[in-house]
Parts: C-alpha cells; sequence; structure tokens
C-alpha cells in the first residue's frame, strides 16, 4: 500500500504543479492581450493545447492508478492474490455457457471491470456484466412487442472444491418478462419456495388474484395493494434434473436459501444466483464495483484507497461458505 501511495502521490503532486502553471500562463496571456494581442492569443493556445494534450491524459493515467488501487486493496480484506483488470477480464463465450444470465450470443455480453483472487484457495471473480437479450411486453391493446432488454450489474463466480451434483437458479418472479422466463430457463422445472401450507391458506385467502401473472402481481405490490417483500414471495427455484422430492431438495438447500435471503435483505440491487456443478455464480442486478470519482485535489490516504464500493462482498462469501462447508 506504502508503494502505491507514493506512487499516486508523486503523479498528484505534478499534475497539481503542471495545473497550476497553466493557469498562470493563461492568466499572464489575457494580461499580454494589453500590450500585444497576437503574444496573447497565441499563449492562450498553447497553455490549452498544453492542458488537452498532456494534463488531461495524465489525468485519465492518474484516475485509472487510483481505480486499480482501489479496487485491489479493498478486496484484500476478503481475498488473497488480488489482481484488477480493467476491460474483458472474463471471456464473454464462458459468460454465455454458463447458462445462467439471459443472453443469446457472446457477442451480446459486455465486461468491464474485473476483480480476481482467491477464497479457501479457491477461485474467485467478480466482474461487472452487461448482457442484452430479446424479450415481450404486453401493451395496453393486448398485442405482444417484441423488444431488446438488458441486464447490468455484477457477476460473482466461485469455483467450489467438488461437484454439487446441482444444476439450479434463483430468479426474481419480475427479473424478466414472462416469455424471456419461458425461453431461458427452458428445461428447468420450477419450485415455489412458498410451504404448500402457507400457498394453500394463501391462495384461499387471496382467490381474486390467483389468475394474476408474476408481472401483475408486482404491479399490484408497487401500488401497495398486495406485500410482497418476503424472499420467498418473490423468488422462485429453478431445478434442471436431480430426483430429490421438493422438500428433500429445500432442505438440503437450508443454509444456501437462508444465507441467499440475507443478501437480498442487504442489498438495494437484485441477485440472481445459479449453482451448477463446482461452480456457484451469483449475479448483482444495478450494482457495481467502482462508482466514485477521486478529484486530484483529494488527499490520498489508506482509507481513501481502501474503500469498499461493493460491500455485498462478504454477503456472496457467506453464501459460498454454506457449500464450502459440506
Amino acid at each position: 500500500m506504502t508503494e502505491k501511495m507514493n506512487a499516486l502521490k508523486a503523479m498528484q503532486n505534478k499534475l497539481q504543479l503542471m495545473s497550476a502553471v497553466v493557469i498562470i500562463v493563461i492568466l499572464v496571456s489575457f494580461l499580454g492581450l494589453l500590450v500585444s494581442y497576437s503574444l496573447g492569443i497565441a499563449g492562450f493556445l498553447l497553455s490549452m493545447a498544453f492542458y488537452m494534450l498532456v494534463i488531461r491524459k495524465k489525468k485519465n493515467d492518474y484516475k485509472k492508478l487510483i481505480k486499480k488501487t482501489i479496487l485491489e486493496e479493498s478486496y484484500r480484506k476478503f481475498l488473497k492474490n488480488v489482481s484488477f483488470i480493467e476491460k474483458d477480464g472474463i471471456d464473454k463465450s464462458e459468460v454465455k455457457s454458463m447458462g445462467f444470465l439471459p443472453v443469446e450470443e457472446a457477442g451480446q455480453v459486455f465486461v468491464k471491470d474485473t476483480v480476481k483472487g482467491t477464497y479457501q484457495n479457491r477461485a474467485v471473480t467478480l466482474s461487472e456484466v452487461t448482457t442484452n437479450f430479446r424479450s415481450v411486453k404486453t401493451k395496453k391493446s393486448g398485442a405482444d412487442k417484441s423488444f431488446v432488454d438488458y441486464m447490468s450489474g455484477v457477476l460473482f463466480d466461485i469455483e467450489l472444491a467438488k461437484d454439487s451434483g446441482l444444476d439450479l437458479l434463483l430468479w426474481r418472479k419480475d427479473a424478466m418478462s414472462e416469455a424471456a422466463f419461458d425461453h431461458f430457463v427452458k428445461g428447468y422445472d420450477k419450485i415455489s419456495l412458498v410451504e404448500e401450507e402457507k400457498k394453500d391458506k394463501k391462495e384461499k385467502k387471496d382467490s381474486s388474484d390467483t389468475a394474476l401473472s408474476a408481472d401483475e402481481i408486482f404491479a399490484k405490490a408497487g401500488k401497495k395493494t398486495v406485500k410482497l417483500n418476503r424472499f420467498e414471495d418473490m423468488y422462485d427455484l429453478y431445478v434442471r434434473g436431480g430426483e430429490m422430492e421438493k422438500e428433500q431438495l429445500l432442505s438440503s438447500l437450508d443454509g444456501l436459501l437462508k444465507s441467499f435471503a440475507s443478501l437480498c435483505s442487504f442489498t438495494p440491487g437484485q441477485p440472481a444466483l445459479q449453482l451448477k456443478g463446482n461452480h456457484l455464480h451469483i449475479f448483482v442486478r444495478t450494482r457495481f464495483l467502482y462508482t466514485i470519482e477521486i478529484p486530484v485535489r483529494t488527499e490520498l490516504t489508506e482509507k481513501v484507497l481502501s474503500f469498499l464500493d461493493f460491500t455485498e462482498i462478504s454477503y456472496l462469501l457467506r453464501v459460498a461458505d454454506t457449500l464450502m462447508k459440506k
């Protein structure tokens, strides 16, 4: 940390000095207009050219180094062997082959910042990912309209020590349109997380809502006529293969579901989960690894350079812990 801070402070001092010189030259140039118009204009143009061609580039280099330092240092509290990759830190084709995020082609995947490290000697990756996908919404007239939807957020991947023997997904009911769900979770069996006894009581009590789609239920929830703030009301489990009964499966996933529910309660984003073989993937929609801006004039301290923007990391690792212990 000390070596990085010294390098950043040296860049910061140099930038501040060059900026001060440019400001002085501009002021002198304006005063020079009183003596010689051409010399005054020439001094102003030279100072602006120096700013655009030299100082602005150095400012961008400084911001990139600040970002790299913060993203590496802030995760050292949670991961070992931390490294930062600014662009395409994971292969776009891998994102598609996961079968997790809605995407048709690898070209529809965009990868920005990536942090890599290890947790309990297992490889961990966090990447800012955006995917585009085809969706359908129903217009007021009742006709279906096709449109391009997208998802942006942080994709977490940890390689588990052994194969879980499972292939499952956890998605918010309102994460996509029903048409998109039908397409992207094809081949999976949907399992409600609501206990059958409670579900029966709820269906009797709210019999007028039984014909509503997930989109309509959430629309009603937005009008505060229906409360869907419980994790099991908001999420559905999708499972492919396996021979376990629902009760047995949910019992075996109890720790995973509870830790994931804690993540959902904590984050302002919208998490989704995939457990497939020896990989756990969690996508936190609308959350990002780095969203701050550190001005050149900001005093650099260890606190500034270890600021953690994506605070969900500890919750993600707790979810992983439930599988590492098995």
